[in-house]
């Protein structure tokens, strides 16, 4: 516990003073006090901050509703002419189906096995209904015997 608590007391005092070290090289580098330069940035931003949340303005109402609504209104519009598809002229083609759903039979093991195939999404297919027909005379199997044969 000890080494945790001083380990962060290390880094709270060793980052501030790491950069007070370099804010002074760069002090005596450029030969300017660098130091008064950020305080007058920093007071500027901080005096701008206090003058927009403390000075007083008049709003007429209507206007508070209204702004909100041209707003929605602009991006509903943006969003339109972004996902609108084209209409006319170029049409995007539509897309053939994979070349490997036209294999739908196979011989394993001596055996003739036909199935669908199923999409879940565009472009993502399954195996389906898997039946086991007898090589010869093409009819299902039963009992993993073949009726007719």
């Amino acid at each position: 516990m000890t080494d945790k608590h001083t380990s962060r007391w290390k880094w709270i005092l060793g980052i501030p003073s790491s950069l007070l070290a370099i804010l002074g090289i760069i002090d005596w580098f450029i030969e300017k006090d660098i130091f008064v330069i950020i305080w007058n940035y920093i007071k500027a931003i901080v005096l701008s901050v206090y003058t927009f949340f403390t000075t007083y303005y008049q709003v007429q109402l209507w206007f508070l509703i209204l702004l909100p609504l041209i707003g929605a209104g602009i991006l509903f519009i943006i969003n339109y002419y972004i996902n609108k598809k084209p209409e006319s002229g170029i049409k995007e083609p539509a897309a053939s189906p994979p070349a490997f759903l036209k294999y739908t039979e196979d011989i394993f093991e001596n055996v003739l096995f036909r199935w669908r195939w199923g999409s879940i999404k565009s472009g993502t297919y399954y195996i389906d209904n898997i039946i086991e027909f007898c090589k010869e005379c093409k009819c299902k199997i039963v009992d993993l015997n073949c009726p007719v044969c």
